[in-house]
């Protein structure tokens, strides 16, 4: 195994991990809301689901601390911030796990799961971020992303002819030759905005002036990727915020 399949393999492997812890955090107590929200207040919370054992509550918590220790202790995150923030969360939940009666009447065990799955997730998308900066696998993204669009309009996007994208869209995708910066590029930018719009929406977003930057994304890539490309992630960050992504 190479080098890169093996760091390739750990991520998947991280990603494996987070996904079992964030599911076993959630598993113990109905998380209300999701990502993002904070703890209800009182007057809004809704009545709590059926309270664990003490006895349940204590080994859920011994299998959580074990897995989020380990997960936290991979060699490519162990002096990671989220990792950090994660371990802290994990004291934080200790001692309130330690302090209730099993009902979690306060919702601080609640409180301290929902953002440590959060954290987890967090996770999960900077490794598949990453990924994306192997044009390889952008190129596989972008074609799974616009699937259901023709290989001749997706071809202008990325600077490629559309016998590639078919060839693509077919797995058959070997080294990127021609422009793999702009692949990567739009593969990143995708990644950011594809919760918030349809593939034609997406292909509209490339063509499309945007009063930020004055021009269409499409223009600046074709003028200069690398001097253009913050500008441009930049751009589709603040969009998928304010879409609420």
């Amino acid at each position: 195994m190479s080098t890169a399949e093996a760091l390739h393999a750990s991520e998947l492997h991280i990603v494996e991990q987070s996904e079992s812890v964030e599911g076993r955090l959630s598993r113990l107590w109905v998380i209300e809301g999701g990502a993002g929200t904070e703890a209800a207040p009182e007057a809004d919370r809704p009545a709590a689901p059926a309270s664990p054992s003490r006895r349940q509550q204590l080994e859920w918590f011994a299998t959580v601390r074990e897995e989020i220790t380990t997960l936290a202790g991979n060699d490519d995150w162990s002096d990671d911030a989220v990792a950090r923030k994660l371990l802290l969360r994990l004291f934080l939940l200790e001692q309130a796990v330690s302090a209730d009666d099993g009902d979690d009447a306060e919702w601080r065990v609640r409180e301290h799961v929902t953002v440590m799955v959060d954290l987890l997730k967090l996770m999960q998308r900077r490794i598949e971020h990453a990924d994306l900066d192997k044009p390889t696998e952008a190129a596989k993204f972008v074609a799974s992303t616009l699937s259901d669009l023709d290989d001749r309009e997706i071809a202008p996007l990325l600077g490629v002819d559309p016998k590639t994208v078919a060839n693509w869209r077919e797995g058959k995708v070997g080294a990127v030759r021609k422009n793999p910066d702009r692949v990567v590029l739009v593969a990143q930018l995708l990644y950011e905005l594809r919760s918030s719009w349809t593939s034609r929406g997406l292909l509209m977003w490339f063509s499309s002036e945007h009063p930020q930057i004055g021009r269409p994304p499409i223009e600046l890539m074709a003028e200069d990727v690398g001097r253009h490309a913050e500008t441009l992630r930049s751009l589709a960050r603040a969009e998928r915020g304010q879409l609420g992504a």
